[in-house]
């Protein structure tokens, strides 16, 4: 993305936070600055995200069908019923 649309994407973006949120709590600095950022983790999970490194790949058949296969699994595991499978399938027509 060009950093004109960039700008553009990113005021987008501050504007309809604004709407859904608490527009007080929301800050911003100086757009494309690099800046020093520290975190203290205080949840069950941080994700790191590089854009440099991402490409997509369109995902074949069988690897939806082994990503399926392994949702189904979890979903027995943590004891989902069979009428809430029911349900989704229902979903997916």
């Amino acid at each position: 993305m060009k950093s004109s649309e960039s700008r553009q994407f990113f005021d987008d973006f501050v504007y309809r936070l604004g709407q859904l949120y608490d527009p007080l709590k929301i800050q911003t600095g100086e757009f494309g600055a690099m800046m020093k950022v520290a975190l203290v983790n205080d949840g069950p999970v941080t994700l790191e995200l590089d854009s440099r490194k991402f490409s997509y790949d369109k995902p074949s058949q069988q690897q939806n069908a082994a990503a399926a296969k392994a949702v189904a699994k979890e979903q027995r595991r943590q004891g989902f019923s069979q009428k809430t499978n029911d349900v989704d399938k229902a979903d997916q027509i």
